[in-house]
């Protein structure tokens, strides 16, 4: 994606910036310090003003410090990107903080641009190995015992509140890791390696997300796959074949997934029909930005006052911050274009590769 790779000094300092930047900004989303009325806020300002922050800094290194006339080539993935992310000031609503969001993530997306050459993503991966060990640590002395939770309600968090969030962070440093586990190198690194690897599958398990068990399966497998560009190598029959038989294990795994948390399942089986529902309502122009958890509760709060829901759902029914489902929420809140926008700039991604 950048062209020009012969500025030795720009990409040793560049690496080690890459690595600092990445492992404060990851660590800095995850913690979590009590400083405002919602602990979440410190992990919202820190997204929001050190993506500025970074931008700048990088924008100033490269042009004032190195001089480095290093470019970006503005592919397909770059630029649906962008709209995407911007395609939120287009849409009505009133929850001002997901616009400054997209903000940031147009930011951190075009330092990447600028920063995570080859040569730098190896310490990007490096970032993400380093603080998803410490999250896995800090997840398993939690269940000793060691250190408080930060929710009464469970008793494994990690860093944060949400233990989802720490569990879907866990997940998505595996294919990182896997990268070190499987490149060649020392025996003693290897052993290193493997163990983060070993902490954080341990430390997944802790915090009982299945949506993380899943996309750690579904990221690890798409790793592995583009990895080994097993597409190319297998004749289509086996692929066939391995994509069926995974489909089969899926299966009895989703059953025991289904069964190990079957009310808080229910649960999401029922946001999903009122959201649909709410995606059907109103296709083209959705509810608008950052509007989900409004709009949802009162969609939901008017359903049980029309005695719409089942003894079941009714038990399972509960005040709902999200859609735990990107695709819905999408829809709900920018209706059938964010969605097709969303789905289009996803897909972008692996077409480029």
């Amino acid at each position: 994606m950048i062209k020009n790779y012969s500025e030795k000094p720009f990409l040793n300092i560049s690496q080690a910036v890459c690595f600092i930047v990445s492992f404060l900004l990851l660590l800095g989303c995850l913690l979590n310090f009590e400083i405002f009325l919602y602990s979440s806020l410190f992990n919202y300002f820190v997204l929001v003003l050190g993506s500025g922050v970074i931008l700048t800094f990088i924008l100033f290194l490269l042009f004032k410090v190195v001089k480095s006339d290093v470019k970006i080539d503005v592919t397909l993935p770059f630029i649906l990107f962008i709209i995407w992310a911007l395609f939120v000031f287009l849409q009505h609503g009133e929850a001002v903080q997901y616009k400054y969001y997209r903000i940031a993530a147009c930011f951190v997306f075009i330092s990447s641009f600028i920063v995570l050459r080859k040569d730098n993503s190896i310490s990007f991966y490096k970032a993400v190995a380093v603080v998803a060990t410490i999250e896995a640590i800090w997840c398993v002395l939690q269940y000793l015992g060691k250190i408080p939770s930060e929710d009464v309600n469970f008793k494994v968090t990690g860093s944060f509140s949400n233990p989802n969030v720490v569990a879907m962070f866990l997940a998505l440093s595996i294919p990182a890791l896997l990268y070190f586990f499987i490149k060649p190198t020392t025996v003693y690194k290897k052993a290193i390696y493997s163990l983060m690897l070993l902490i954080v599958c341990v430390g997944l398990l802790l915090l009982e997300c299945r949506t993380a068990l899943l996309g750690a399966v579904f990221s690890s497998g798409l790793f592995l796959i583009l990895h080994f560009n097993s597409i190319r190598r297998f004749k289509r029959k086996y692929l066939f074949f391995g994509f069926l038989a995974v489909g089969i294990l899926s299966i009895p795994i989703g059953k025991q997934l289904y069964l190990h948390k079957k009310d808080s399942a229910d649960g999401r089986l029922l946001i999903w029909r009122i959201t649909t529902q709410m995606v059907l309502d109103s296709p083209v122009r959705g509810y608008g930005t950052g509007m989900f958890e409004r709009e949802y509760n009162l969609r939901q709060a008017k359903a049980i006052q029309e005695n719409k829901l089942s003894q079941k759902e009714l038990k399972n029914a509960s005040f709902v911050l999200m859609a735990y489902n990107d695709y819905l929420e999408q829809a709900v809140q920018g209706g059938i274009p964010a969605v097709l926008l969303f789905v289009l700039m996803i897909a972008s991604f692996f077409i480029s590769e």
